[in-house]
């Protein structure tokens, strides 16, 4: 907006200088009436370009107004990420301490079978019994409350199988 200012300004003192010249030249006309003349001279200059820079004056205000709208939606959607992150990351939390449950119980549960079983060395039946059993359950294993059960059960098959003393 800087550019259209200083033609302006100049225009202006131009106009300015041809008053206060003709001003001096015609001392010997009325002061006043060459005074009205040459103000309306410098006026006929001056308003369209004023007119011209209060056009580009709403222009400029209208892109400002809009920038801002789009600052202030900018950040709303900032804002949305930002709790949108905290909660994806809370329920990445929740999930891995629920794989590392169902890990940690998965583990106890291979022990306390090959615990009931015998160890597969010894008997290589039951390797093939625990192969049936991932294959059935997949690798990460049944629901968690699921592995609680089976390893009650095995459990109790470890407590019965125990040789009495």
């Amino acid at each position: 907006m800087s550019a259209p200012v200083q033609p302006f300004r100049q225009r202006v003192l131009e106009a300015l200088r041809t008053v206060l010249h003709a001003a001096v030249c015609q001392a010997g006309a009325s002061t006043g009436l060459v005074a009205i003349e040459q103000t309306d001279a410098v006026l006929a200059v001056v308003e369209p370009e004023l007119a011209a820079l209060r056009q580009q004056l709403a222009e400029a205000e209208r892109r400002l107004t809009r920038a801002r709208e789009r600052v202030t939606w900018a950040q709303a959607d900032r804002q949305q990420l930002r709790e949108e992150n905290a909660q994806l990351h809370g329920e990445l939390h929740n999930s891995r301490a629920a794989h590392r449950t169902a890990s940690e119980t998965a583990d106890r549960f291979r022990d306390v079978l090959a615990d009931a079983l015998g160890h597969p060395d010894e008997n290589p039946g039951d390797d093939v019994l625990v192969t049936e059993l991932r294959r059935h359950f997949g690798r990460t294993g049944p629901e968690p409350t699921r592995w609680r059960d089976l390893v009650q059960r095995a459990d109790q098959l470890r407590t019965q199988a125990a040789p009495s003393t």
